[in-house]
């Protein structure tokens, strides 16, 4: 099983904004920054209206990030990586899904999981803009919960957060399965380190997000890579 098969379309869809986001910016790595910006374009979610009627924009979250690191030339590198806070996030999201007893992630869990995650650039970037974060939080939390007060998605033992390892690779869709495709040969390099396929997302411009991961040491056993 994909490690990302307990996340909602809503979820994996903000980590795909987020590598949009860093892309755009010229920043060569995913950070807890960029989730934050994925789940604030998720329009629908609890956590973007939250944010939305906090007058917190996605423009000024990425003002905020600018003004930490300067945006670059836009680019569409090879490799992205996830920062180890961005890691972070991603296993404690699963840690929140837990407390609330559900059997899925979605985009509030991990916006939950960016807001207690103090150390990370994206809290500090969260607290600069909203004047009562603790509230915030109360307040997702209270809708998250009448969720699981109505029995929706529950599980007598919700899923346990993986240790894996990301990496990603943008791939024009056109070249996608051909030998001879110019990123063929990085995604039998990546292989050869352990590495597999875990999803494929559409971007823009006819380009997929190919999401590779490897599973590291003392990971929960029903979550191993396709």
């Amino acid at each position: 099983m994909s490690m990302w098969e307990p996340f909602t379309e809503g979820a994996r869809r903000a980590i795909v904004l987020g590598h949009e986001e860093a892309a755009a910016l010229g920043h060569a790595f995913i950070g807890s920054e960029h989730i934050l910006l994925g789940v604030a374009r998720q329009g629908g979610s609890v956590s973007a209206r939250a944010l939305e009627k906090r007058k917190v924009s996605v423009d000024g979250l990425r003002e905020q990030i600018t003004a930490l690191k300067p945006a670059g030339d836009a680019i569409e590198p090879p490799d992205m990586s996830f920062t180890p806070h961005a890691k972070r996030s991603i296993e404690v999201a699963f840690e929140v899904a837990r407390s609330f007893r559900h059997n899925f992630v979605g985009e509030d869990h991990l916006f939950l999981a960016l807001i207690d995650l103090k150390e990370a650039t994206a809290a500090g970037i969260l607290g600069s803009l909203v004047p009562d974060v603790p509230a915030l939080r109360e307040e997702i939390s209270g809708l998250l919960g009448q969720v699981s007060r109505r029995g929706i998605g529950l599980l007598a033992q919700a899923p346990t957060p993986p240790r894996f390892e990301f990496r990603f690779l943008s791939v024009a869709a056109a070249q996608l399965g051909a030998a001879d495709a110019p990123d063929a040969a990085a995604l039998h390099a990546h292989g050869k380190e352990g590495f597999q396929i875990a999803a494929v997302t559409a971007l823009a411009d006819d380009y997929v997000l190919i999401t590779m991961q490897r599973n590291i040491a003392g990971s929960d056993p029903q979550f191993q890579p396709m």
